[in-house]
Formats: C-alpha cells, sequence, structure tokens
C-alpha cells in the first residue's frame, strides 16, 4: 500500500510540475509578444525598400496607402528624402510629421 501511496505522489508532483512549466513557459511568450509589439513601435523603415507590410504598420499608412508608396516609387524612382513622400496622392506634410521618426533612406 505504501509503495501505491508513493506512486501517487510522484504522480501528482510529476502533474504539479509540468503545470508549472507550462504556466512559466505561457507567462515568457505573453511578456515575449509584448516586448514586440513595444519594440514594433521603434523599428526603422527604409522607404525605398519597405513592402506593404512594413509600410502599413506605420502610423496613418493603411494597406492602400502603402501600395501608392510602393506604387509611386516604382515608377517615379527611389525617394530622395523623407519630404518626397508628400508626392504619393493621400501623403501630406501631417502624416509624414507624424512617422518620419520611423523612416529612413538607404
Amino acid at each position: 500500500m505504501q509503495k501505491r501511496n508513493r506512486a501517487g505522489l510522484l504522480v501528482i508532483l510529476m502533474m504539479v510540475l509540468v503545470a508549472g512549466l507550462l504556466t512559466s513557459e505561457f507567462a515568457m511568450a505573453q511578456k515575449s509578444s509584448s516586448i514586440t509589439a513595444v519594440e514594433q513601435d521603434r523599428v526603422l523603415i527604409n522607404i525605398n525598400e519597405a513592402g506593404i507590410k512594413e509600410l502599413s504598420a506605420l502610423d496613418g499608412i493603411g494597406k492602400k496607402k502603402a501600395e501608392t508608396i510602393i506604387a509611386y516609387r516604382e515608377s517615379k524612382g527611389l525617394f530622395k528624402s523623407i519630404d518626397d513622400l508628400k508626392q504619393v496622392d493621400g501623403i501630406g506634410k501631417k502624416t509624414i510629421e507624424k512617422i518620419r521618426g520611423r523612416l529612413v533612406l538607404q
């Protein structure tokens, strides 16, 4: 009977350890994704190479404006300055000022 109690106790202990590890992994994953979301606001975007996904992550730039930026870049050539974005339909001075800190030219 004592061996059976020990075995049962061992099973319960293992279950508690596994549950603790899973909870810990979940917490770490949540913390990691939160950090990623915060850091995403600090990622610099090269407007001469960025795709729709990167451009649409910018404040005030949705998928449609991102497509317009890319179409302009493909037809007119690389941007020479951040202010050249004013030439793109739907992009104004306010939008540029809002996102200027996240843009680079390379």
